[in-house]
């Protein structure tokens, strides 16, 4: 006998494709840009079986509930270091009729610090000079060293800052270290684990397990570099704990700061937000957020963002820049993937009279995001946007200066991803001496790329054009 097959009609198919992508159409508009909407739609309307799974592991906007929770409670767990930090910083603060920029009370309302007088800025542009001074500071530690990085390697680099951390273990001095557990990959979390087996309380954030991977977003990381040294002293920037050879000929350029003074405190305080959402645990704000001492006359102010915050923090205050420059505004990303308003921004910038440049790499370590920055070269060259691609190596730094008056600098890239899913933490600097040293390293930069020729650039092949399109095409997808 022929067994009977049990046929699904043939408007079942049809009609779950349907309901799908009505659902998706009431569903994904919800807190997503229109650019972010329209990409996740168009990919469910064509392939619903890739969508789907793929919405469910990594399209979900803002935080895991488990991480909602651990914010809620923030405010209670830290409100003695809060005061703390309030009450030191109280004689530092430059909105005491001193005068400021005017960027200074957007990003004091969005990220929660106030700018802050009496600090020292050291600009570090060479990569292994800031090992070197991260080492130093490390070993001249007397009471706590905390670093948090998204790459903690098992590398050279690496190894000398762990040793150099096992080192300050021996002397008695409280070393923690937050290392990302997807950007530090494997040598990186096996030497994380070392440390931590060896008396450095080490901890690997956001490891991502199966069980969870639907529950929380496997990509939403911790994209920040911060390292403190006994509250006294801050690093912060775009440089990793990594070496700078990538492997191919290709080798990294960053650049960091080197802090002192009140600002160190506020830095300090995103390190014990970002370990009590890690391990449960706030530290003891006598001892982590000691009484600032001023180190010099820099009005400095802390800037952290992520999905925990209730607005785009870093791009609000780009965009809030761009639309105050009168002169010169020069903007230095690895990954300039810009959505519509910082487009509008530059774009409009430079209709004032503004001298706008952007400074990429010309080699970029991501060939998928490679394409999808050079996606934008029209649009900004089209609205009088200089566009410059460096030569000499992979520019990994991330910095912005305005006017010769406002320095930021950070660990955010110029792309949705760093506006809206990853935590980092940025430095916006008030001060024209800091301006004008910053702007010595992109004029260096300048001299070192070559600007893109509009009409070269459109005489590219149309394979190059397709293959640019369809990675635009995904970068706002959330």
């Amino acid at each position: 006998m022929t067994p009977t097959v049990a046929l699904v009609p043939w408007w079942v198919w049809p009609a779950a494709h349907l309901a799908v992508c009505t659902a998706a159409a009431l569903v994904l508009p919800r807190r997503r840009s229109p650019q972010a909407a329209s990409a996740w739609l168009l990919l469910i309307f064509l392939a619903p079986w890739l969508g789907v799974p793929l919405f469910l592991l990594v399209g979900r906007v803002g935080p895991s509930r488990r991480t909602r929770k651990a914010m809620a409670m923030l405010p209670g767990r830290a409100a003695r270091a809060a005061e703390r930090l309030l009450a030191h910083v109280e004689a530092h603060d430059p909105f005491d009729g001193q005068g400021v920029h005017p960027t200074a009370a957007l990003a004091s309302r969005l990220g929660h610090f106030r700018p802050l007088r009496g600090n020292a800025v050291e600009v570090v542009a060479d990569y292994d000079a800031a090992v070197d001074g991260l080492v130093a500071d490390i070993d001249a530690a007397r009471d706590h060293v905390h670093l948090l990085y998204y790459i903690f390697a098992g590398d050279r680099t690496g190894r000398r800052v762990g040793e150099a951390l096992l080192r300050a273990r021996e002397r008695g001095v409280a070393c923690r270290v937050l290392a990302d557990a997807v950007g530090s990959r494997a040598d990186g979390r096996a030497w994380v684990r070392e440390l931590s087996r060896r008396g450095v309380d080490a901890v690997l954030v956001a490891p991502v397990k199966f069980r969870r991977m639907f529950f929380r977003r496997p990509d939403h990381r911790n994209h920040r570099k911060i390292a403190v040294v006994d509250g006294r002293v801050a690093w912060t920037g775009s440089q990793n704990v990594v070496d700078a050879d990538l492997g191919g000929g290709l080798r990294c350029e960053d650049l960091v700061v080197r802090l002192g003074g009140p600002v160190v405190v506020a830095l300090q305080y995103v390190f014990l937000a970002d370990w009590w959402l890690a391990r449960g645990e706030m530290l003891d704000a006598a001892r982590h957020l000691p009484p600032p001492v001023p180190a010099g006359d820099v009005v400095a102010q802390a800037l952290p963002s992520g999905p925990t915050f209730a607005a785009d923090s870093f791009q609000w205050v780009l965009v809030d820049l761009l639309h105050r420059a009168r002169e010169r505004a020069v903007v230095v990303s690895p990954y300039f993937v810009p959505d519509a308003p910082i487009l509008q921004a530059l774009g409009a910038a430079a209709a004032r009279g503004v001298d706008v440049r952007v400074v990429v790499p010309k080699r970029s370590d991501q060939v998928g995001i490679g394409l999808a920055v050079e996606s934008y070269f029209e649009d900004l060259a089209e609205h009088g946007v200089h566009v410059h691609r460096y030569l000499p190596a992979f520019l990994h730094a991330k910095h912005m200066t305005v006017d010769d008056e406002v320095a930021v600098v950070g660990s955010s890239n110029v792309d949705v991803r760093s506006f809206a899913l990853n935590d980092e933490i940025t430095l916006v600097v008030y001060d024209r001496a800091v301006a004008r040293r910053l702007r010595a390293e992109e004029d260096r930069y300048l001299a070192a790329s070559e600007e893109l020729d509009l009409d070269a650039w459109e005489q590219r092949g149309p394979g190059r054009r397709v293959l640019q399109s369809v990675a635009r095409l995904f970068t706002p997808i959330l």
